[in-house]
């Protein structure tokens, strides 16, 4: 692949494994996170146009550990309730690289998605219905070229994100015979894409 003109593609799958990833967990935490924040942002607006109370009350504290409980608790459950595999498709193009969630996976996501949904909506959590609509939102993601402002290597875990412009990130899994091909790729579509390599 000497230039974008030779409009080689490479496609490949890969089975991720979810509790033995270190880059897996983490991004599930994050997405646990960031259903656990928004709530958290509302009632800080709420106490800001209200007038912050003068002392915050020890129920509040015990409220925010429980949140941060939740997410930890949360994010150990879906990895133990998806299973310790989770099939994925990549495929590259002179345009961008598309990760594909494989159906065998996809049904069980939307079925747990929706049980989350389901739960914090019974519950009054916001934080399970967030993190079911943020998890069902992200079976398949398309990333730009273009679009594309950073790159970081992975180079021990044979991963590469890809930092968009929008802040989404798209984070390609490779295996031992792939990587240096698909890293190479990267670097050929988005070469004034920021590197950093760990």
């Amino acid at each position: 692949m000497d230039n974008k003109d030779s409009k080689q593609l490479i496609n490949w799958e890969i089975e991720i494994g979810m509790i033995t990833n270190i880059g897996v967990i983490r991004e599930v935490f994050k997405v646990f996170a960031i259903a656990s924040a928004i709530p958290a942002v509302f009632v800080f607006i709420l106490w800001a146009l209200d007038g912050f109370p003068e002392i915050i009350d020890l129920k509040d504290s015990k409220n925010f550990i429980l949140l941060i409980f939740i997410t930890i608790i949360g994010t150990v459950l879906l990895i133990l309730l998806t299973g310790n595999k989770y099939p994925i498709r990549y495929e590259i193009t002179p345009q961008g690289v598309t990760f594909i969630t494989l159906d065998k996976r996809k049904k069980k996501n939307k079925i747990i998605a929706l049980l989350l949904i389901l739960l914090g909506a019974a519950k009054n959590n916001p934080t399970a219905v967030g993190t079911g609509l943020l998890a069902s939102s992200r079976q398949n993601m398309y990333t730009n070229w273009k679009k594309v402002k950073k790159v970081i290597y992975h180079k021990k875990r044979r991963s590469i994100s890809l930092v968009a412009s929008d802040m989404t990130k798209n984070i390609l899994f490779c295996n031992e015979e792939n990587v240096k091909e698909v890293f190479n790729a990267v670097r050929l579509y988005c070469p004034k894409a920021r590197l950093i390599e760990k």
